[in-house]
């Protein structure tokens, strides 16, 4: 075998080898720097919530009602309503069966009576079937979070709005007859039933039917003696029973009191979030669809020898619908930061100075930031002052922030 052809074919081959990785080499590179592919997202202004989420108490000064009678409770007011001293709040019914029919007739009489309308006057449907949409969408609102017992409530509210729609077009007459026929059946029920009770209120307030037992416990009579010793008997209280002694039973309770307070033990590190230049600050009540209630630092409890601080918070608002069950979670916004939004994953640095790189027709350049907050990925930064010549290189409004490219830097022309 001829051993240098051998050679020669062997030499022949690994130099072809070698050109072809170096060709490769070659081709990898060219395409790095020619690769122009960057992703962008425009700096928008933006403002963020910077919060804290606390396991809280609503305090109130609240008195219970209660009846002798067990059975069903016939309300003459709805949640909210204010009422005067000696007003009858509610009836209680002995025999539950001929209740429910009597309670059931009011609430149709009252939906009646809600429907009189003066056609001679009102004569456009456009009104009231605008309203018949807020209502309606409000309604399917409630249902898409849940809340269920609200749907319900709006029910009569449609009612009432297209017995009205049928008066305006002379559909109907009137309800005059069918509320004369209700009364008498109710009366011929109310003569035949057992014992009732009416239930009259001695003090002044607003009206609630539902109790939970923390009346006496989440009282705000003591708001001002409040330390974080009390505030843990808070915590690990027990509510009471519905009924008792002498066979009493809860039936609702007054609100004696417009203000309410939100009070909460926080740890130092979330104490410190806390501006205390401000005097009031929005609370977020998940428990009411997310409802935002302005509220103002009653009062702060910052003991030496505890490492958590109390918080005071009370509130003159009393939002319609609002759940005001003692115990529930709250967000408070501690602070609030605007200013343009970009990802936190485009900050880089360069020269010493943070910033981000930007596309300018297909030039990259770096641009200054100042960041301010950041949350899930985002900062906020400061916004630039365009009056001020010395932030000429800081990022501008709809700067084209780049998210994604390759071998950035500043001054980099892309093809």
């Amino acid at each position: 075998m001829d051993t240098k052809y051998l050679k020669k074919v062997a030499v022949y081959i690994i130099t072809a080898a070698a050109s072809l990785l170096f060709i490769a080499y070659i081709i990898y590179h060219l395409w790095s720097e020619y690769n122009t592919e960057v992703t962008t997202v425009p700096a928008e202004y933006v403002t963020m919530e910077q919060s804290i989420t606390v396991d809280a108490y609503i305090l109130r000064d609240e008195t219970v009602l209660y009846a002798d009678t067990e059975g069903t409770v016939d309300y003459a007011f709805d949640d909210g309503d204010k009422v005067s001293a000696g007003d009858h709040v509610a009836t209680v019914y002995a025999d539950g069966d001929i209740g429910k029919k009597l309670i059931d007739i009011d609430s149709r009489i009252s939906v009646l009576e809600r429907s009189r309308v003066d056609s001679s006057v009102v004569s456009d449907t456009a009104t009231i079937d605008s309203k018949i949409d807020s209502v309606y969408y409000r309604m399917l609102g409630k249902i898409g979070s849940g809340d269920l017992d609200s749907a319900m409530s709006l029910t009569s509210d449609i009612v009432v709005l297209l017995n009205k729609r049928a008066l305006i077009t002379k559909s109907v007459d009137g309800y005059d007859d069918a509320i004369a026929e209700l009364r008498s059946e109710r009366d011929t029920l109310s003569a035949a039933s057992e014992a009732t009770e009416d239930i009259v209120t001695d003090k002044a307030g607003y009206f609630y039917s539902q109790t939970d037992g923390y009346e006496g416990v989440f009282s705000s009579r003591n708001i001002d003696q409040m330390q974080l010793a009390s505030y843990d008997m808070l915590a690990s209280a027990m509510p009471s029973a519905s009924t008792y002694e002498g066979g009493k039973h809860t039936v609702g309770k007054i609100v004696t009191d417009y203000r309410w307070y939100v009070v909460c033990a926080v740890s130092t590190a979330e104490y410190r979030n806390l501006s205390l230049e401000r005097s009031s600050y929005y609370a977020v009540f998940p428990a009411s669809d997310d409802r935002r209630v302005e509220m103002k630092l009653y009062k702060v409890v910052n003991p030496a020898d505890d490492d958590r601080t109390l918080l005071i918070f009370y509130s003159a608002e009393m939002p319609d619908g609002f759940d005001y069950s003692h115990n529930q979670t709250v967000e408070i916004i501690t602070a609030e930061y605007s200013g343009y939004k970009v990802p936190a994953s485009a900050v880089t640095i360069q020269d010493g100075k943070k910033g981000v790189f930007v596309l300018d027709s297909s030039v990259v350049g770096f641009k200054e930031i100042v960041p301010l907050f950041e949350r899930d990925g985002w900062i906020v930064c400061e916004e630039r002052d365009v009056s001020d010549e010395s932030q000429t290189g800081r990022l501008s409004l709809y700067d084209f922030v780049i998210t994604g490219g390759k071998d950035l830097y500043d001054g980099k022309k892309l093809q």
